[in-house]
Order: C-alpha cells, then sequence, then structure tokens
C-alpha cells in the first residue's frame, strides 16, 4: 500500500471512530416556568423532549405494554388537559402503590423524572391521574 493511501485509510478510520462520539444539541431546553410557556411552546417541549424520554423510560420497564406509547397514553383522548380523568386512581392505592412493582416504578421513576422535565421540585401522583372517590 502506498503513503497516501494508508494517510487516507488511517484518517477515514479516525473519522469514524470519534462520530459515534458526538452528542446531539438537545432540541428544547427546559422550560424556566411551565406555566409561562405558551399552548405552542408546551406542546414543542413535549413532543421533543418530554415524549422521548418518557416513552424510553416506560418502554425500558414493560416493553410489551408500552411498546405503541403515545400523547394519548398519558393524556387520554379527550384533549391534553392533566390531570387525566381516564387515569383514575383509588386513594387508598396511593399509600400502598410504593409496594407494588408498578407502584415502584412511578414513584421512583416517573415522579422523579417529570419534576425535572417540567422544572418543578416534585411531582406526584395527581400530577396525572385523578382520584376515584
Amino acid at each position: 500500500m502506498r503513503a497516501p493511501q494508508v494517510v487516507m485509510l488511517a484518517t477515514t478510520i479516525a473519522l469514524a471512530a470519534c462520530a459515534g462520539a458526538v452528542r446531539p444539541t438537545p432540541k428544547a431546553a427546559p422550560p424556566a416556568r411551565w406555566d409561562a410557556m405558551s399552548t405552542e411552546q408546551k406542546h414543542v417541549y413535549m413532543t421533543e423532549t418530554v415524549m422521548p424520554e418518557v416513552k424510553a423510560l416506560f418502554g425500558a420497564w414493560d416493553p410489551h405494554r408500552y411498546r405503541k406509547m403515545t400523547c394519548a397514553t398519558c393524556h387520554g383522548h379527550a384533549g391534553f388537559a392533566m390531570p387525566n380523568g381516564d387515569l383514575l386512581l383509588e386513594p387508598e392505592a396511593v399509600t400502598t402503590s410504593a409496594s407494588t412493582d408498578m407502584g415502584a416504578f412511578m414513584h421512583e421513576r416517573v415522579a422523579p423524572t417529570m419534576a425535572r422535565l417540567l422544572g418543578r421540585p416534585t411531582y406526584d401522583c395527581f400530577g396525572c391521574h385523578v382520584a376515584d372517590e
């Protein structure tokens, strides 16, 4: 192999190895304050930032159940207002839910993730669920 070909081959290999190290820039920055965002800004942030992260979180926890997660999985089909009236949660379930696999997942993974993504100090069951009284 001639010297120019060796240099070209080495350069190509080096560039290919470095390509995976480049991290993409996030599409949307975390909101300074969710309530101050316009409806359009909230939609973009939910679509580009929240949904991919939450979908990955739920998909890793139960890939079969959440393989086709959409906006309607959390928001329902009647709009985007939260909490979602279709996600009823019995009051006693809140006190005992941490002892179930799903409850532990929601308390330990989902709630802190949503708090971080929405720029809130905390996020609890009733950010998504309605109490079934």
